[in-house]
Formats: structure tokens, sequence, C-alpha cells
């Protein structure tokens, strides 16, 4: 385990309650779902350099930077927010997928919170589970609790460390 600034990224599906209750309605669907999801999700994490942290019910947790920590924290930070706007992205078409036609009238979204924090990164607990530690997890989920439908909000401070030129508007 090692101190670092790490992009963070917590990535919900907007309004799963919803959706399991009145639309999914059976356990398997939901289920069809959650694992679809996570794993485009995830694979989307990997394209940006990012590694999985953990999924927490429907929402995963990105870490960019570790394990190679290669780049400054400002294009750590740009990878969390780009993978971000991809995993939206998939999100909303996921019901042009035959398995999942009957979202199509409700639509599928997320809620998404980046943050760009020190961290103690690597493996802990009896599992030794890949993790971080620091407020900066607790803020970044608190972000996304505030994001609404395909929302992605990024804290403040973090946006002055993202390198000339980027392409974000906020």
């Amino acid at each position: 385990p090692r101190e670092a600034t790490v992009g963070i990224l917590y990535c919900d599906i907007a309004g799963f309650t919803r959706l399991s209750e009145q639309v999914l309605k059976t356990p398997a669907k939901v289920a069809e779902l959650v694992e679809h999801w996570s794993r485009d999700a995830v694979e989307i994490v990997w394209q940006h350099g990012g590694v999985f942290d953990k999924m927490v019910g429907d929402c995963i947790i990105a870490l960019f930077g570790p394990p190679f920590y290669d780049g400054a924290p400002g294009e750590r930070l740009a990878s969390a927010i780009a993978c971000a706007k991809d995993i939206r992205a998939m999100t909303n078409q996921l019901p042009q997928r035959v398995m999942f036609e009957n979202l199509r009238e409700v639509g599928v979204s997320v809620s998404t919170g980046v943050n760009l924090a020190p961290l103690f990164v690597g493996q802990f607990g009896p599992n030794s589970n890949f993790t971080g530690f620091s407020s900066g997890m607790n803020n970044t989920a608190r972000l996304q609790g505030c994001a609404t439908k395909d929302e992605i909000l990024v804290m403040d401070e973090a946006i002055g460390q993202l390198p000339d030129g980027h392409p974000f508007t906020f």
C-alpha cells in the first residue's frame, strides 16, 4: 500500500430501484441487467487505463492511476472523466440490445461522481482486496449521490488539475 493522487469514479445506474421493481420485475432480469452493464462498464474502465475497485450494489467504483501511476494526476482525472462519458453512452444504448428491449420506453441512465484525491491505495483486509481509502473516496461517493440522471459531477477542486487544452466543458 502507498499514498498517491488518484482519479476516482463512482458510477451508478440511475433509478435502479424503479427499474427493478416496475420494469424488470424478476430477480433474473435484474441480475441480467447488472451483469451485462457492469461487465461492459468495467471493460470501458480498463480501456481508459483505470482499475476496477469494487461494485457496491449497482454502482461501480474505479481508480485511475494504480497500479503503475503513469501520467500526471491531471491526466488521471481526464481519463476518469472520459471513462465516465463513455460509460454513460454505453448505458444509454443498452435498450437497443434485443435482450433489453423492454427498457426502450423508460431508457437507462447513470449518475456519476468523479474526483481527484490523495488515497492510500493497496491490498487490504482479510481477502487482500485492492482498494483505496481517504476522505476523497467518501466525497466522490457523496458527489455521485447528488448527480441526477446522466449527470457527471466533478469535484470543483479537481477541475483545476486538468491538463491545459482538455476537451471537457463544465
